[in-house]
């Protein structure tokens, strides 16, 4: 799959107060679209000094898989990641193949017109494209089912890893990318150096859509900032599972390439939520 960068445009402000003092007419509307079983050491880092507070989180977890819909006044409609396609209401693997399929992917449950195509279709929404903050199966996979035209641009963090294994009767994956050419890059380093969360980027050039560099669960991993009129959301994706997990500034856990950068990241965002009492936060596996 080519990649290219993403034209950045020059940023509108400089300080999150500028930002919130300057709401944008775009709004953010979240979906279910089916849920998995994932485990407690997966997402919270147990090793973690606070692990005592979440003793009572069991060892495996059902949660929902999300996608979130921007709509934007000017710029149209647009998807913070693309959650389950429409495979998994017949099987609980979805689109993976294979005699490992169940032990590597788990399972997966989705009612019919969970699906972000599903969900898409019954809003009317004509899509020009969709941000990934990573590219780890539950929050790609629903791109399997939305078109590939030049029309709607497909997007990820710099140098966030796909991977797409085709391991013959051992393990095929679900090619939710397939056909996606290219997929641009959010390089986060040539953005702002912003309070507290650390260099962003000003999607739009109006400061109603902002890339946050949030790595650690992925290589490339993105957190969004969404300054909407209706009041500031951030969207922290993996970066934060949980409530939880920001309650007791327990950082991701072995979901994670790289567990110690993970725990920096989740710390940023938790000085971040001290500051800004006032924005909403969604979380990546927690219906908002």
């Amino acid at each position: 799959m080519k990649r290219e960068p993403f034209l950045l445009r020059e940023p509108s402000y400089q300080t999150w107060n500028d930002v919130f003092s300057n709401p944008r007419p775009i709004t953010v509307e979240t979906f279910v679209t089916g849920e998995s079983i994932i485990s407690k050491e997966g997402s919270f880092n147990l090793a973690h000094p606070n692990a005592a507070a979440i003793k009572d989180v069991p060892p495996k977890i059902r949660v929902p898989v999300l996608a979130h819909w921007l709509r934007h006044r000017e710029f149209g409609d647009y998807l913070i990641d693309a959650g389950l396609d429409s495979s998994y209401q017949k099987r609980r693997r979805g689109r993976c193949r294979g005699i490992l399929a169940g032990f590597v992917m788990g399972n997966i449950f989705q009612e019919k017109g969970q699906d972000i195509a599903s969900r898409l279709k019954d809003k009317h929404v004509t899509l020009k494209g969709i941000f990934f903050t990573h590219l780890h199966f539950d929050h790609i996979a629903g791109a399997a089912d939305l078109p590939r035209d030049a029309s709607i641009h497909y997007i990820a963090g710099k140098n966030e890893p796909y991977l797409d294994i085709q391991k013959g009767i051992l393990f095929r994956s679900g090619e939710w990318l397939k056909g996606v050419d290219p997929l641009y890059e959010i390089d986060c380093s040539e953005g702002v150096d912003m309070p507290l969360l650390g260099k962003s980027v000003d999607i739009f050039g109006d400061g109603s859509l902002w890339a946050v560099s949030t790595p650690g669960h992925s290589v490339g991993h993105l957190s969004f900032l969404v300054n909407s009129d209706k009041g500031p959301v951030f969207i922290t994706g993996d970066a934060c599972f949980f409530d939880r997990s920001l309650e007791n500034g327990i950082g991701p856990g072995k979901y994670s390439g790289n567990m110690e950068e993970a725990q920096q990241t989740l710390e940023r965002i938790v000085e971040f939520a001290r500051k800004y009492p006032q924005v909403k936060r969604i979380y990546g596996h927690e219906k908002p």
